[in-house]
């Protein structure tokens, strides 16, 4: 038997959201026979952060790493990575979210394994100081992988990389865990529209409340799932438009479960990557209203979804008022099961899986 591969994924924590969620569905897909695996957690802060993830991890025998950090530049914690690079001895080094700063500048005391990064938004809120150490580690990287078109090439133009340097690999969903039977709601209940994403000034949460006070049809209530330093922000403004009583923000969630309890899905962000939450709702089969940027418009189209301009808050009210009137219709229906057949044919974990485990045996080969 030939020896096993040693992947060894970084990124700060477990904290649920898009690339999170990637890096673990890697790390638990690999071919166990071909691959050996460890999670480092250079950021784990909060013991209860990612508990059911790690465990998931651990169950599937990847051995995690956690690591405290205390300040924006923590030496102690920079030694500490090195120290467990230098123990590991992967073959792959593959980062994320800021792990593509640490990971590489880390690589430069300890012999160097092959580094991998997955560039996994269109990073237009970057601090000046992240933006300059992401250019300084660039050089370091043998491969870099964006999520979608609009991602590489905002990377290519952000971090002045040679186009040759990058490739794209899509996220991808399980078919299986998301396709559950959605009952039907009965006609005396509200329906329920679901938005899921960090609570930041990216995802558009405040526009999706805007709108909600501006609907003509009132038989609805709002799910915002997620966390984010704009929670209070949010809560305030639900405040302020008397609508307590229809909107809440519930935190994080199963993404499963609660995508098979919502009926319609809204995705309002300024900018997208790609949208990972949006490739789960389609699985979900359940309606999605969006907004037509760049990374989003990369899945959706207004044959498969009802698209807003974005900020366009009229467009975005007049789309929701249309699914509350009309959920059951055969046009929505037919939107449904395109949104479906494009997810399962460009977007499946299995092909995401395929995908990286071809990259990982090509660069070691």
């Amino acid at each position: 038997m030939s020896k096993k591969i040693k992947i060894l994924h970084i990124l700060p924590n477990l904290s649920g959201g898009g690339a999170e969620k990637v890096c673990l569905q890697i790390l638990i897909g690999l071919d166990k026979n071909k691959f050996r695996t460890y999670l480092l957690l250079f950021k784990d802060n909060d013991k209860q952060v990612g508990i059911i993830e790690k465990r998931q991890l651990e169950r599937s025998g990847v051995k995690i790493i956690s690591l405290k950090k205390k300040y924006l530049f923590d030496f102690i914690n920079f030694f500490q990575i090195i120290k467990n690079l230098n123990k590991i001895k992967a073959d792959v080094l593959h980062c994320h979210l800021g792990g593509d700063v640490y990971g590489p500048l880390a690589s430069y005391f300890i012999k160097k394994p092959k580094i991998i990064s997955t560039e996994h938004n269109i990073n237009i809120s970057e601090k000046r100081l992240a933006n300059f150490l992401k250019r300084l580690s660039v050089g370091r990287i043998d491969k870099i992988l964006a999520v979608s078109k609009a991602v590489k090439r905002d990377a290519i133009k952000r971090y002045n990389i040679n186009e040759r340097k990058i490739d794209i690999v899509y996220n991808g969903v399980d078919l299986n865990y998301y396709n559950l039977e959605t009952k039907k709601r009965p006609k005396n209940e509200p329906i329920i529209l679901g938005s899921m994403g960090r609570l930041n000034k990216q995802k558009g949460h405040s526009d999706l409340i805007k709108a909600c006070s501006l609907l003509k049809n009132q038989n609805y209530i709002l799910e915002i799932a997620g966390e984010g330093y704009l929670k209070e922000s949010l809560e305030k403004q639900i405040s302020s438009l008397g609508l307590e009583n229809r909107i809440s923000l519930v935190g994080q969630v199963n993404s499963q479960n609660w995508l098979n309890k919502i009926d319609i899905f809204v995705m309002p962000s300024r900018w997208e990557g790609l949208g990972l939450a949006i490739l789960e709702a389609a699985a979900s089969r359940k309606p999605i209203i969006a907004s037509s940027v760049d990374g989003i418009l990369e899945i959706l189209d207004n044959k498969n979804s009802f698209l807003y301009e974005n900020k366009n808050l009229d467009q975005l009210t007049k789309n929701i008022d249309f699914l509350l009137t009309n959920l059951n219709s055969q046009v929505v229906q037919e939107k449904i099961e395109l949104a479906y057949s494009l997810v399962k044919s460009k977007f499946s974990l299995n092909k995401m899986i395929e995908n990286y485990q071809t990259i990982y045996e090509n660069i070691t080969g």
